[in-house]
């Protein structure tokens, strides 16, 4: 079974990673794990943040909401 995580996030360098760190990779249950972040117009370093440490990063233009990155990480699955 594979686990795909959405994170929807805003400005969110001081714990993005540890967020990222926390999900489980593999058990006897999960096969491989895909993590998505939308960064939703953060001005900070969500994005780089997430990408280092191997997320799948979309990124908004501006701030939407988290209804919409949401959304955004659905379509993108």
């Amino acid at each position: 079974m594979k686990l795909a995580v959405i994170i929807p996030a805003f400005d969110e360098e001081m714990s993005i990673g540890a967020v990222i760190r926390s999900i489980p990779k593999l058990n006897k249950r999960i096969s491989s794990t895909e993590v998505i972040v939308v960064d939703d117009g953060s001005s900070d370093k969500t994005a780089a943040i997430a990408k280092s440490l191997g997320a799948y990063v979309v990124s908004h233009n501006g701030n939407k909401g988290v209804g919409k990155a949401f959304q955004t990480g659905v379509e993108t699955e």
